[in-house]
């Protein structure tokens, strides 16, 4: 595990799975929102599932792009890629 991983699971107090699953959760939002941008076909979906799963652990999303930034405790905590 490489440390960016590893002080964002302490920061975001989850677990190796939870922050994996995070991760492919925000993979596929991002390329929902890729292919919106270029079929016009809905990312709402993945969107809400990111960020169903997100408040389950506790965490607040904002979309400053196509990539979520995740809020905990005031804090801003960035998902590993």
């Amino acid at each position: 595990m490489n440390a960016v991983m590893n002080r964002f699971m302490v920061d975001a107090v989850v677990s190796k799975d939870q922050a994996e699953h995070l991760i492919s959760l925000a993979n596929k939002a991002f390329a929902a929102q890729e292919e919106s941008h270029n079929t016009g076909k809905s990312a709402n979906i993945q969107i809400a599932n990111f960020e169903r799963y997100a408040k389950k652990l506790g965490l607040s999303v904002t979309w400053p792009g196509m990539w979520p930034l995740l809020h905990k405790n005031g804090r801003e905590l960035h998902l590993p890629e």
